[in-house]
């Protein structure tokens, strides 16, 4: 089963990488300045300025943590948007982009999902609509009011449709 292609974005936790190791060595400065300066009054005050450093450094680190986990991903950045119902969700919501090319007079569309993955269809001029045009996974289209519904692995999508009337013979 083929998955779509994925154009990840950068993730550099900083909090990891920098705050969590400057926590731990402000930490263990604390703890042998604790020994040293014990019953020294005048030394006293610095050991709070350490405890207070090391308070700061460890609340950044939590609020760090959770800021970035709790967002809803965002809607896909592209031209129309479409609804779409990914990785096996059952509601659709309007979250998917799709981008038009016209390659050879050959048309294709580029859905764009909201994590940065998307899937190339083909148009076709045969009555299925679209078909995958990269990937092992066949897409599975049907209509849906006034709607095409296309299945590809547990990604559903609906592109707006022109339904064709049947050609009327015209006699004289």
């Amino acid at each position: 089963m083929a998955t779509p292609t994925k154009n990840t974005t950068q993730y550099y936790p900083w909090h990891h990488f920098v705050l969590l190791p400057l926590a731990f060595l402000m930490a263990g400065y604390a703890i042998t300045r604790y020994t040293k300066v014990a019953g020294d009054d005048d030394q006293i005050a610095r050991l709070w300025f350490t405890v207070a450093a090391l308070a700061i450094i460890g609340l950044g680190v939590l609020a760090a943590c959770s800021s970035s986990q709790n967002a809803p991903p965002p809607a896909a950045e592209g031209g129309e948007r479409i609804a779409c119902a990914l990785a096996g969700a059952q509601a659709f919501a309007e979250d998917c982009a799709v981008d038009r090319m016209d390659a050879g007079g050959a048309l294709s569309l580029v859905v764009r999902h909201p994590d940065g993955s998307f899937r190339r269809f083909a148009v076709v001029k045969d009555g299925r609509g679209l078909v995958v045009a990269d990937g092992a996974e066949q897409a599975r289209t049907s209509l849906q009011d006034d709607k095409l519904a296309v299945t590809v692995g547990q990604d559903r999508y609906l592109f707006p449709a022109k339904i064709k009337s049947p050609a009327v013979d015209a006699k004289p």
